[in-house]
């Protein structure tokens, strides 16, 4: 009996080589999977279409437009449409998250989760009032 088929001692190169390539493989499948969901937009408007409201792939607000008549129409609404309309960006980002990770089992939970968590709270689309 070899070292090795003692369960110690030298190394099997073929299958440490195997292990190295399905590393290299999720590696890159990960990357690819960072770009798509980096590279994701989500935009809403409020009802009217006074205010829009864009989202990157991480939930920052890149984009925001108020038009004068949504500012007339007193701080304390404005405020609350704003919010509103936010939420909803953030829920459509959520539901693309979802399309874009589904079939992958746990990993795909996790990631939802971790969106969901991030960008303050349950943001399931059916969740927001539209």
């Amino acid at each position: 009996m070899t070292k090795n088929q003692e369960g110690h001692g030298m190394v099997d190169l073929t299958s440490l080589g195997v292990l190295l390539d399905e590393a290299s493989q999720r590696l890159a499948a990960a990357e690819r999977l960072r770009d798509s969901l980096g590279a994701l937009s989500c935009e809403s408007e409020s009802r009217g279409g006074h205010i829009t409201v864009q989202v990157d792939g991480s939930g920052n607000l890149t984009d925001l437009r108020v038009t004068q008549s949504a500012i007339d129409s007193g701080y304390r609404n404005l405020e609350y449409t704003i919010l509103l309309t936010l939420r909803q960006a953030l829920a459509a980002l959520h539901d693309r998250v979802e399309d874009t990770t589904a079939g992958m089992g746990e990993t795909g939970a996790a990631i939802v989760r971790g969106y969901s968590r991030d960008c303050g709270g349950d943001l399931s689309s059916h969740d927001i009032i539209r």
